[in-house]
């Protein structure tokens, strides 16, 4: 979204989405990249909670997310990713949620100039997971 306050209202949950980002991190890596090309990262807010980042240059671009990271347990994935014109419209965006663990592996999408996040939770009384 841009910086007219419009797009926020318009727009109000993505803005909530937005506002929940943490601003310090315990901590953040790099698990994809090419120079100039496109980068995936991991940032990590506590023991229960994870985002992934990406952006990719003019170049639509399918890359696999494994989420080994997640360790054992359940997760919930809240994920943003390019709509189906994005690449016409740079607002085109869905959401969806979906119930993942440390096996899964995603498709992470991004049409030319795009993006996507998604916000890992750990769902029940799992324990925390240990450093990879």
């Amino acid at each position: 979204m841009g910086g007219n306050v419009s797009d926020y209202l318009r727009e109000p949950e993505i803005t909530q989405f937005m506002a929940r980002i943490p601003t310090l991190w315990e901590e953040t890596r790099v698990l994809s990249a090419k120079l100039a090309d496109y980068v995936v990262l991991l940032r990590q807010s506590g023991p229960q909670e994870y985002y992934v980042g990406a952006m990719t240059d003019w170049t639509a671009r399918d890359l696999d997310l494994d989420c080994a990271f997640l360790g054992s347990g359940e997760w919930r994935a809240e994920i943003w990713e390019d709509g189906l014109n994005a690449d016409q419209y740079g607002n085109d965006f869905r959401r969806r949620v979906e119930e993942v663990n440390h096996a899964t592996r995603m498709k992470i999408h991004m049409a030319p100039g795009g993006g996507y996040v998604a916000r890992f939770t750990r769902q029940g009384n799992s324990s925390p997971p240990s450093k990879p």
